[in-house]
């Protein structure tokens, strides 16, 4: 862990941590949950260290574990541990005093790092909604994110996009002074209120959907990334306007701080892209957006979220690896345009989805008025591909290996000579990559998953053969695949099948010269064996023999192999192999 100002090393926190939170292991601490609220650390990194935590020891402490995994600094620690000795307090505002030129009205609403007020502004006599931070503002981290969200939303002028009218700071009766964003003021209720009490109809709300998309896609074409969009994010007035909030987490080209390049994954869990899910940062773009889009459309089509899950890291899991639930599996009565709109939002790859969020809108727009929308479903080959293209090092060979063999042999079944041909190519490819990953868990002693995983591929060979009975290198690369899982019968077995479709084939005559070589040292091997246990049976039942250990000694394997009928057999048919 690096230090920096005001930052502990790990030993000189660990003593703070022994004497204030020894008492509070486990979940049951606050500990994690001031931590989130403060923007410290994510739901995410916490589950994560709480499940680290019961494996362990429930004892161990959880602030060690934040420290040592790098999620919250020594001196947020210090700060979390302090606050977890008392309520964390509101700021002391209470109505009808100032906030700069505001006078306060009521308090609307809170959140993980500050309470939103309606004040009036006496000088424009309008309502605003005033976002003060909570009594911490000796945090510069807080303080930084609050000026942060401010700097990135006073940019964006949009009418479908909260204004921001002014940051200041203002000196309350006692303690230090409290950041302010001046916003503009809506009265209304968020989308997520509406998806939850279920009594909006649907054309309005893929309106509402359809008006934050093009808001969306101005942020971008101004170089603001939202990274948190989901319908708590959205506000709608009393007369069916949308409002889109909250940039406090937001990405800007022209607005980079050490808040936007830290390593830390960032956003609601539940409506989170692959790449936040998997924190490669790299990839975060307006693509990131238009996902998150395609789960709020998903949620108002089904009225649930495409991935549920136990805990926030399994749910990262899912959204990074797992297909969604076609929403027509859910609602069977739904029209097939919006499906297609929905999960091409929602593609694992970013290039896959809509090119904007602006084409998101126009889809949507398209389906309002009746018309054609501008994209297809995926058939069921594609669907496989892709699949196969976003799996990532020695998990993506064991995952995509089985499915792409299964989507060649959809292509073989449906192409010409020479498109087979090329997918006959492709599949000697795939199935090398497939027995480099059954080796690699044969080595690392992971058994079950190597059986598991090689039965796909040995599924996908057989379906070949049935396929095309004809074609030798179906037997040929499940025989290999048998090798590698050391039952060599049945690869010898493959083998034989694939050189008597076609004698030539050389992988075959490779496999079988192998698989005798192997036969052969077996065959010596059990022929050293049982010479020795012969001359050892010999020298306990036979007083009369009179021989020194160093006199000891059987042939050689090769000399035992020319006498023995198998092993010369097996020996004239590798040179046979040879010529």
């Amino acid at each position: 862990m690096s230090t920096g100002a005001g930052e502990k090393p790990l030993d000189d926190v660990r003593r703070f941590l022994e004497d204030d939170e020894a008492d509070l292991p486990g979940p049951d601490s606050p500990l994690g949950e001031i931590a989130v609220s403060r923007g410290y650390v994510t739901d995410a990194q916490l589950e994560e260290c709480l499940e680290e935590q019961k494996r362990l020891d429930p004892h161990v402490l959880l602030g060690e574990l934040l420290l040592r995994h790098k999620y919250i600094t020594g001196e947020q620690l210090l700060r979390a541990l302090a606050a977890q000795k008392k309520p964390e307090p509101a700021p002391q505002l209470p109505e009808g005093v100032k906030i700069g030129k505001y006078s306060l009205v009521r308090e609307i609403g809170r959140g993980g790092m500050g309470v939103v007020y309606e004040a009036e502004d006496p000088d424009l006599r309008r309502r605003v909604a005033l976002k003060v931070l909570k009594d911490d503002a000796s945090d510069p981290t807080a303080a930084e994110r609050l000026k942060r969200e401010a700097a990135i939303a006073a940019q964006l002028r949009h009418p479908n996009i909260i204004a921001v009218h002014e940051v200041g700071t203002t000196k309350p009766r006692s303690g230090p002074p409290l950041p302010f964003i001046a916003m503009e003021f809506i009265e209304g209720r968020t989308l997520a209120a509406l998806l939850e009490e279920k009594k909006t109809d649907r054309k309005t709300l893929l309106r509402i959907l359809e008006e934050v998309s093009r808001a969306v896609a101005y942020a971008h074409r101004e170089g603001v990334i939202h990274r948190d969009l989901k319908p708590a994010n959205v506000l709608i007035d009393r007369s069916g306007r949308c409002f889109l909030g909250d940039f406090g987490i937001a990405r800007a080209a022209s607005f980079q701080t050490r808040l936007t390049e830290a390593r830390f994954i960032v956003g609601t869990p539940e409506y989170m892209s692959p790449e936040q899910a998997e924190d490669r940062t790299d990839a975060i773009g307006p693509p990131t957006d238009i996902h998150a889009l395609g789960v709020m459309l998903y949620e108002i089509l089904t009225g649930q979220r495409p991935y549920r899950a136990e805990s926030p890291v399994a749910l990262l899991r899912k959204i990074a690896t797992d297909e969604p639930v076609a929403p027509s599996r859910l609602v069977a009565t739904l029209e097939t345009d919006l499906e297609v709109i929905c999960l091409k939002a929602l593609e694992k790859e970013g290039d896959r989805r809509y090119p904007s969020a602006e084409a998101f809108a126009d889809d949507l727009e398209r389906f309002r008025v009746g018309k054609s929308i501008s994209v297809r479903p995926a058939g069921p080959i594609t669907r496989i591909w892709r699949r196969i293209l976003r799996r990532k090092k020695a998990a993506s060979i064991i995952g995509a290996s089985a499915a792409a063999l299964l989507l060649l042999i959809l292509a073989l079944g449906t192409w010409g000579r020479r498109e087979r041909d090329e997918a006959l190519r492709q599949l000697k490819e795939r199935m090398e990559m497939s027995l480099r990953a059954t080796l690699a868990l044969r080595r690392a002693g992971d058994l079950a998953r190597m059986k598991s995983f090689a039965r796909e591929s040995l599924d996908a060979c057989a379906a070949a053969m049935i396929r095309y009975p004809n074609l030798a290198e179906p037997h040929a690369l499940q025989g290999r695949m048998h090798r590698a899982l050391m039952d060599d019968a049945a690869a010898m077995a493959q083998q034989e099948l694939a050189l008597e479709i076609d004698p030539r084939c050389d992988r075959a005559r490779y496999e079988r010269l192998v698989l005798r070589a192997r036969l052969l040292r077996r065959r010596e091997d059990e022929l050293t064996d049982r010479a020795w246990r012969g001359l050892g049976q010999k020298l306990l039942h036979d007083p009369a023999a009179r021989i020194r250990p160093e006199e000891v000694s059987v042939p050689t394997p090769e000399q035992l192999a020319r006498t023995d009928p198998d092993a010369a057999t097996l020996r004239r048919l590798q040179e046979e192999d040879l010529r």
